[in-house]
């Protein structure tokens, strides 16, 4: 008992498999997808946000968090901490700055020798990248006509509301 409370863990008072996290093929995840898919509730994650300095969401131009998918495994990696193997939020930090020191000691694992080139193919991906990065760029552009019409419907709809509940009070008082 004594070791395990000098690393920061408390007892695990019950045995629990690790489950593979399940996240759609996309590249962000908001903050209720991520809470879902590790079985938490969203106020966990933007607690454990300001508890461990490696939680950092990038935010959209709404302000929402939003959360790669390697964020969201050292999310998973923090809740195993915490909720599995019983370890304090201190001592889940320490073991993560633990694990990573290990990782970046640890030599470089050989690579297998390359293929040999193959020009054609090299074309051929060189194309495919030129075309996924124009589709890129048409999807960024289509998106962010769509984040300017939204404010647009948005400011609209707040005008006539306000033209309603006007309308609403004048004829209260009248």
């Amino acid at each position: 008992m004594v070791a395990s409370s000098a690393l920061g863990r408390r007892p695990a008072n019950k045995m629990v498999a690790r489950r593979s996290i399940e996240l759609p093929d996309k590249v962000y995840f908001r903050i209720g997808e991520v809470a879902h898919a590790l079985n938490l509730r969203p106020h966990v994650v933007r607690f454990w946000q300001k508890e461990f300095p490696s939680i950092r969401p990038e935010r959209s131009r709404s302000g929402r968090f939003l959360y790669t998918r390697t964020t969201v495994e050292h999310i998973a990696l923090i809740r195993a901490l915490l909720h599995d193997e019983g370890y304090t939020i201190q001592g889940a930090r320490k073991a993560i700055r633990e694990r990573s020191r290990t990782r970046d000691a640890e030599p470089p694992t050989p690579q297998p020798a390359a293929a040999p080139v193959d020009d054609g193919r090299i074309a051929a991906l060189e194309e495919a990248l030129a075309n996924a990065q124009k589709g890129q760029r048409s999807a960024e552009a289509k998106l962010a006509a769509l984040e300017a019409r939204h404010g647009l419907l948005c400011d609209a709809i707040a005008r006539e509301g306000a033209r309603v509940l006007a309308a609403l009070g004048d004829s209260a008082q009248g």
